[in-house]
């Protein structure tokens, strides 16, 4: 039951929900505003988004494994907060004038940040993804937008494509049915932890999609609407 839609990015073929394949034809004229990714840069990112290690590999015999727990996930983001404090006090104590040693600094503490941010992990190694694991805990929340600033324009599209092809992985998505209507006395709490999560998704995560989406070209954004429809159940992701 594959998709084909054409004109999102040029040409687009999707094989199936389980192994999508993009073959991607880009031209690489125009640019966007000074606040934007610039146009052929977008597509490079959108290209390695689709194609690349998270999204375009079909799942490996013996790669699966089991998902992140509660433990692992919050070491993950406590090292991933000590990159961050690193990267901002660096940026502070340098002021913009950084010798051959900051470079260096900055340049691997970049490094460990994308790599502990897991977004590069095949998008099947587990249920949920990494990725999504940590976007799963407030905490995780809080971070991502202030890792974002430390992340080059190509990882930033990376990073929210990863999210929209995950969507309906996420905690506010899978647990959404807990707001509907009346809720039994035994979910109350967990119903209110849902809201919360939902409140801190809508503050944290969304304006950082919607800065993106925004400055992109309209090629991206008809791109990520492919790849949300591709790998998503819409219905469930409307409720």
């Amino acid at each position: 039951n594959g998709i084909a839609l054409e004109g999102a990015l040029g040409k687009i073929s999707a094989s199936s929900t389980k192994g999508m394949r993009q073959m991607l034809s880009l031209p690489t004229e125009g640019a966007t505003n000074a606040k934007s990714v610039s146009a052929s840069g977008a597509q490079d990112a959108l290209r390695a988004a689709l194609a690349g290690a998270s999204l375009g590999q079909e799942r490996a015999s013996g790669q699966k494994r089991p998902a992140l727990g509660r433990h692992e996930v919050l070491r993950i983001l406590e090292k991933l907060y000590d990159t961050v404090l690193a990267l901002e006090q660096l940026r502070r104590t340098t002021a913009g004038q950084m010798d051959e040693e900051a470079q260096l600094e900055q340049t691997q503490l970049g490094e460990t940040l994308w790599t502990e941010l897991r977004v590069l992990e095949p998008l099947d190694i587990s249920d949920p993804h990494p990725f999504v694991s940590l976007l799963s805990t407030s905490k995780g929340k809080r971070l991502l937008p202030r890792v974002l600033r430390h992340l080059s324009p190509e990882q930033t599209l990376t990073t929210m494509t990863m999210i929209v092809a995950s969507f309906q992985a996420l905690d506010i998505v899978k647990h959404a049915h807990l707001l509907d209507g009346e809720t039994p006395g035994a979910l109350t709490e967990q119903r209110e932890e849902i809201a919360k999560e939902t409140e801190l998704f809508g503050n944290t995560i969304v304006p950082s999609m919607m800065t993106l989406i925004a400055g992109a070209p309209m090629k991206i954004v008809s791109g990520m609407l492919a790849v949300f429809i591709e790998r998503n159940d819409a219905v469930r992701v409307a409720r």
